[in-house]
C-alpha cells in the first residue's frame, strides 16, 4: 500500500504526526527567536488545534466568531456626534442689539435668514410710538430681515392728519442712527400737531438714492397738548397750600404775642405794701 493511500486511510495517525511536528517546530522557534512584547490585536490566537482543523477543513465555530480583523462588532459603542448649534441670542426689536454676524463669530450659533447684500433692505416695522412728554415722541422699531448699515428717521408736524407738509408749522427734519439702535426720542416738538414719522433702513445699495418708500415704514402720531383741567387743578392745589401755610404762620405769631403779653402783666406782689400806708405817708 503506498504511503499516500495509508495516510488517507488513517487520519488519526496523520493528526498525531502533525501534532508532534508542530510541537517540535514551536519549541525550536521559541528557543531561537527573542520574545516580542504583546500587542493589542483583535485577531484570534493561532492554536495548534485551529491549525489542524483549518488544514483539514474542520469547523472552529465553537471557539468564537471573530469576524474580519479590524471590523467593529455590530454591538459596538456609538460614535460621538457634535450637537447642532443653537439659535443666536438675537432679537430684531432689542435696542442696542449686537449684529448676529458678530455673535456668530464669538460662538457658533444660528442666525436668522436675511436678504442678499446686493439688494436694498426691507422696511423696518414699528414696535411702539408713544408720547415721552408734552414736546417729545419716543419711536421704537424692529430691524428687517436684511443687511442694514444705519437707520434714518424723517419727521415733520402738520395741523391735520390728512394735510401735507405745507400746512404745518414744523419743518421736516432727518436724524440718523447706527445699525444697533432700535429706539429714539424726537424732542423739541410742538404740542397739538400730528407728526408724520418715517423710519428707513439704509445699506450700500440704497444709501445714495432718494427714499422711494420701499425701505421705509411710516406712521402718524398726534402730539397732544397738556390737559388744561390738570393744569387748573395743579394751580388751585398750589394756591391752597400757600394759603394754609400763610394762615399757619399768622396763627403762630399771634400765639407768641399773646404769651409775651401775659408774662408782662404778671408781677411779684410786695407784702409791705398796702393802700392805708400810702395815704398816711401822703398826709
Amino acid at each position: 500500500m503506498p504511503i499516500r493511500d495509508f495516510l488517507r486511510a488513517c487520519p488519526l495517525f496523520l493528526t498525531l504526526a502533525l501534532l508532534l511536528l508542530s510541537l517540535r517546530t514551536e519549541s525550536i522557534a521559541g528557543a531561537a527567536e527573542p520574545t516580542e512584547p504583546a500587542t493589542n490585536s483583535t485577531a484570534p490566537p493561532t492554536t495548534l488545534l485551529r491549525r489542524i482543523l483549518v488544514e483539514f477543513g474542520g469547523d472552529y465555530g465553537d471557539e468564537g466568531d471573530y469576524g474580519v480583523e479590524g471590523d467593529p462588532s455590530p454591538g459596538g459603542g456609538a460614535s460621538l456626534q457634535t450637537p447642532p448649534p443653537l439659535p443666536c441670542d438675537y432679537s430684531p426689536c432689542r435696542d442696542g442689539q449686537v449684529p448676529c454676524d458678530e455673535l456668530k463669530r464669538e460662538s457658533p450659533c444660528l442666525c436668522p435668514g436675511v436678504t442678499s447684500t446686493s439688494a436694498a433692505p426691507e422696511p423696518p416695522s414699528f414696535w411702539e410710538v408713544s408720547q415721552q412728554d408734552p414736546a417729545a415722541i419716543r419711536v421704537h422699531w424692529c430691524a428687517p430681515a436684511s443687511e442694514v448699515d444705519r437707520y434714518q428717521i424723517s419727521y415733520y408736524g402738520r395741523k391735520t392728519a390728512g394735510g401735507g407738509k405745507g400746512d404745518g408749522s414744523d419743518k421736516p427734519r432727518t436724524v440718523e442712527f447706527g445699525n444697533r439702535v432700535r429706539a429714539a426720542v424726537l424732542d423739541g416738538l410742538e404740542p397739538g400737531l400730528t407728526y408724520h414719522i418715517c423710519v428707513r433702513a439704509v445699506n450700500k445699495v440704497n444709501s445714495g438714492s432718494a427714499d422711494s418708500g420701499a425701505s421705509s415704514a411710516c406712521s402718524d402720531y398726534e402730539l397732544r397738548p397738556p390737559n388744561r383741567l390738570y393744569l387748573y387743578a395743579g394751580l388751585a392745589g398750589g394756591a391752597v397750600v400757600l394759603l394754609v401755610a400763610a394762615l399757619s404762620v399768622l396763627a403762630f405769631l399771634r400765639c407768641r404775642a399773646n404769651r409775651r403779653a401775659s408774662r408782662d402783666a404778671m408781677g411779684l406782689a410786695n407784702p409791705s405794701y398796702s393802700r392805708g400806708s400810702v395815704d398816711m405817708l401822703s398826709s
